[in-house]
């Protein structure tokens, strides 16, 4: 009997032992567990602020923009009905202005236009004009006729140095694409050729020296 009382004491001591074992594990792995779940929510929720704070700011921003245009405006508004008026017809009639001036430019750059074409290369360009103020002429069109003194024939392309009039003093180099003319250019050939002025071109003579002339970009060709 004595031996029945022992062990079964043994074995409540034993069950106690082990609950208190037990339980503070279970106890503290399912605090872990919470622990985790409110450092995730935690997390979650700064992730919230943050983006609120940025579209705080981004509103601000915003907010202090359109404050701005109001205070632009208040004069406007500030005005009497008589007032308002007055400045809506002065501000329509500074837009009329405005459009009138633009309208009446571009009439005028298109009747400029006109007239160039009209003219074609007959504009009256002189060689002296090109040689002395060759930038005003960049892009305007001329006629000139002489005798070549010069050939350079290239892949496609030609140039040419044409005494204007016949004159050596009147050098002008000519570039053209051989797709404008049948035949071949020979040098003491007379021609007229028409074209843009492409400014001044500078090459070294056969002594070494620079020499600077006015050259040009042909359209047109023709044998005399």
């Amino acid at each position: 009997m004595k031996k029945f009382f022992s062990n079964k004491w043994v074995k409540i001591i034993g069950g106690i032992l082990l609950v208190f074992i037990i339980i503070p594990s279970i106890a503290r792995g399912s605090l872990q567990d919470e622990v985790d779940k409110l450092s995730k929510e935690l997390k979650t929720q700064e992730k919230k602020i943050k983006t609120l704070e940025t579209e705080k700011g981004t509103l601000e921003t915003e907010n202090k923009k359109l404050q701005e245009k109001v205070d632009e405006a208040k004069p406007f508004f500030d005005l009497s009905e008589v007032e308002r008026a007055e400045e809506e017809k002065k501000a329509e009639a500074i837009k009329a202005k405005q459009e009138k001036e633009k309208k009446e430019k571009e009439e005028a750059e298109r009747k400029k236009q006109e007239e160039e074409e009209k003219k074609g290369y007959d504009t009256g360009i002189t060689y002296n004009q090109l040689a002395r103020t060759p930038d005003d002429f960049i892009g305007k069109k001329a006629k000139f006729s002489g005798k070549v003194v010069q050939v350079i024939e290239g892949e496609g392309e030609t140039q040419l140095r044409l005494a204007v009039d016949s004159n050596y003093d009147t050098i002008l180099l000519v570039t053209y694409s051989d797709e404008i003319t049948t035949e071949r250019i020979l040098e003491d050939d007379i021609i007229t050729v028409m074209g843009i002025s492409s400014g001044l071109i500078t090459y070294k003579s056969t002594m070494g020296g620079n020499i600077t002339i006015p050259a040009m970009l042909v359209n047109k060709i023709e044998f005399q």
